[in-house]
């Protein structure tokens, strides 16, 4: 499978856990409380919250690189379109493009931090789950139907977040980070073409990009979303 064809099913069962995770809030929000399983879902909350603050960190700093590669990008084009023709201002551009381009190296390593920290707390509400699930098959023997659909629902999603998390293992780090970025950026992130266009922004593909896009095994991106598209 292509790059951008494991990136899709990753979106698919971020897809199928989040509506799992609408259906359980539901479901637990019925259940008669449990002083030790009460006490397991604060601390998956607790560490959700966690998960949360490390997401919305990535996210920040994302932007601001994306701001700074922006500006790079623009700096560099004026640099070598001869728009600039004086030479001083010339060395002075390229000093300042070049104090650029190791703030973005900086703020990357930045960003594999909190990466990792994401990862570790996602990790973690993992674990927490898995314990809920635990107590959950305790009570499951003298409980209703509607624990039996929670034990279900949050096994359920306990088996996708593991799949995902393998499925994201074998995925490049690269990749990875692009898909989260446009996740959060410009929902959904992966889209197929659809009529020879894009799915998610609906702008036209020319006859090359829809070519490229069908036999590419690299990550393509639309050319006005920025969104990845699969055949």
């Amino acid at each position: 499978m292509s790059r951008g064809g494991d990136l899709l099913r990753l979106q698919e069962i971020d897809s199928r856990v989040g509506h799992e995770r609408v259906q359980l809030a539901d479901v637990e929000s019925r259940i008669a409380g449990d002083p030790e399983l009460e006490k397991r879902r604060r601390q998956a909350r607790r560490l959700r919250r966690e998960q949360a603050a490390a997401d919305a960190d990535l996210s920040a700093l994302e932007k601001a690189v994306d701001t700074l590669r922006l500006r790079a990008r623009d700096l560099d084009r004026h640099l070598y379109d001869g728009s600039v023709r004086n030479p001083q201002e010339l060395i002075g551009m390229q000093h300042d493009l070049e104090a650029l381009r190791a703030r973005i190296d900086a703020q990357d390593e930045q960003l594999l931090a909190l990466m990792e920290r994401a990862e570790a707390a996602a990790a973690a509400d993992r674990d927490a789950n898995a314990a809920i699930v635990d107590r959950e098959l305790e009570r499951a023997d003298h409980a209703g139907e509607i624990l039996e659909e929670a034990v279900a629902l949050r096994a359920s999603v306990e088996r996708e977040e593991r799949d995902r998390a393998e499925l994201a293992a074998a995925i490049p780090v690269a990749d990875l980070a692009l898909y989260e970025r446009l996740a959060r950026r410009v929902p959904p992130a992966v889209v197929r073409i659809v009529a020879e266009s894009c799915g998610g922004c609906h702008v036209p593909f020319a006859n090359s990009e829809v070519r490229r896009i069908r036999v590419a095994a690299e990550v393509v991106q639309c050319s006005n979303c920025d969104r990845i598209v699969v055949p």
